[in-house]
């Protein structure tokens, strides 16, 4: 991007074409894509009263997973289909912070930050609609982040990067989190 305003917190589509990203443009947060190879505008899709964030674009592409900062919910994650309609809605809004959320490579599943459990931990749910939510770190995590064949999960904790088993094909288990580098 070249325009003055700061443009932050770019993802890819899934097909490589565009790149969603915040821009304060406008003078708010607003989320905007554009063409990868910087051809063509830079197009809004999603204007609202509070600051978001786009944290993944689903694998078929009808879908944008997003941060919101509320100030009666902290953060929550969004969700914006990229139909003709594109009214966003909430995934998980509750009084705790929900974050990093990023789509399985078969999107049928979320994982993401949370403080639920008084820490920052790493949870994954199902998608599009909320339940069977799943623990994954067991001593802090952030950043999560799906291997390309949906079998494990990696994510942060501390300087530590982690990785997670993970099994879908009968619902959803993991393995233990394994330490593999500092």
């Amino acid at each position: 991007t070249f325009d003055p305003g700061r443009d932050y917190r770019p993802i890819w589509s899934p097909d490589g074409q565009e790149i969603a990203f915040v821009s304060k443009r406008s003078g708010q947060n607003r989320l905007y894509s554009k063409p990868a190879d910087g051809s063509g505008v830079a197009t809004e899709i999603l204007a609202a009263e509070y600051i978001n964030a786009p944290t993944s674009w689903s694998p078929d592409g009808k879908w944008i997973a997003y941060d919101r900062q509320h100030p009666r919910t902290g953060t929550d994650i969004c969700i914006l289909p990229l139909d003709d309609e594109k009214e966003p809605w909430p995934f998980l809004e509750t009084p705790f912070n929900e974050s990093q959320a990023v789509f399985s490579p078969g999107g049928r599943w979320l994982a993401y930050r949370s403080d639920e459990s008084g820490r920052r931990e790493i949870y994954v749910q199902s998608f599009p609609d909320p339940g069977g939510k799943h623990q994954i770190s067991t001593d802090g995590g952030s950043n999560p982040i799906w291997a390309p064949d949906g079998k494990e999960l990696f994510y942060r904790n501390g300087n530590n990067m982690m990785a997670v088993a993970v099994h879908t094909e009968q619902g959803f288990a993991t393995g233990r989190p394994v330490f593999l580098f500092e």
